[in-house]
């Protein structure tokens, strides 16, 4: 009895555990920020912003809150209290990867959209765009699906070639979820560096998307001061530079660092990054407050006997 309590709670290999805690701490960070740039959003822009935005962004909250669950309940169960039988996955790592492609998708039509705005309504690029997040997040899926009946070392770990087929759906959820994050970071950095050439040489730039306008903006059709072409990492940032540079880092650990979970603090880190990218993007856009109108200018109270 005393053999199998000990076995039953004895820690996994050291490869698995420190990935796990590592991957837990991030992104508990990393959803702090979010939490703050949520409530700022909330505060400043949700009532001026329209209601989709606003329940995108609270349809994201609610799969990050959730993602954080499930990871902490599996780095609980792996570290503190590992199950009985190690081959049965835990339920909980199964449906992360679902978790994080459902936020994708949501980050995904978001960034579309503004690529359909930024190259004139192009329909090739966005159909072949939205392909990729689609195939994205069907793959995403599929790892639930498929990972139920796969022991959890084999989601956790890349496989040998002679049990390489337990992770097809891994391989391309990580393959085209990548794919897909630097098509429409790539898309997005080129219309942007097309309107910093056109405005060096007097042309005029493609329209970006306009700021918000503030309460205080007048309905004019101008956007808001500010040079919104000129590359800048805040721009690269909200056309998801870092989360795409988090899926190829996942990707590439996932696939070169073998017989290892050296990719799992990238894989975690994603649905944050993905909804920082939104937050920082539904932010930048707010347009500055004008000058108060004359009306309200305070009156110069000059010395009496001056001219």
């Amino acid at each position: 009895m005393a053999s199998s309590a000990s076995s039953s709670c004895t820690l996994p290999s050291g490869t698995i555990v420190g990935p796990l805690v590592l991957g837990g701490f991030l992104q508990w960070l990393l959803l702090g920020l979010v939490l703050g740039s949520a409530a700022r959003y909330y505060f400043l822009l949700s009532a001026r912003n329209g209601g989709l935005y606003a329940y995108l962004v609270g349809g994201m909250l609610v799969l990050n809150a959730l993602e954080a669950g499930f990871n902490t309940n599996t780095i609980y169960r792996t570290t503190v209290c590992p199950l009985e039988d190690p081959a049965r996955p835990e339920w909980t790592l199964c449906i992360q990867p679902t978790v994080v492609a459902l936020i994708g998708c949501l980050a995904h039509a978001f960034l579309l959209e503004r690529c359909w705005r930024s190259t004139k309504k192009s329909w090739l690029t966005v159909v072949v765009l939205t392909f990729f997040a689609l195939i994205a997040l069907g793959s995403g899926l599929a790892v639930a699906a498929t990972a139920f009946h796969t022991p959890t070392t084999r989601i956790l770990i890349p496989v040998t070639s002679t049990s390489a087929s337990h992770s097809i759906a891994m391989t391309a959820w990580l393959v085209m979820t990548a794919t897909a994050d630097l098509a429409i970071l790539d898309v997005l950095l080129f219309v942007n560096l097309r309107n910093s050439i056109a405005m060096l040489n007097g042309a005029n730039a493609v329209p970006d998307l306009p700021r918000v306008p503030s309460r205080h903006a007048t309905g004019h059709g101008q956007s808001g001061g500010g040079r919104r072409d000129v590359l800048t990492p805040s721009r690269i940032l909200e056309m998801g530079g870092l989360n795409a540079l988090a899926t190829v880092l996942n990707m590439v650990l996932y696939f070169a660092k073998g017989k290892t979970a050296d990719h799992i603090p990238a894989q975690f880190a994603v649905g944050s990054l993905y909804t920082l990218t939104i937050l920082h993007a539904l932010l930048a856009r707010r347009a500055p407050d004008p000058p108060p109108p004359p009306s309200l200018a305070l009156p110069v109270i000059r010395p009496q006997g001056s001219l």
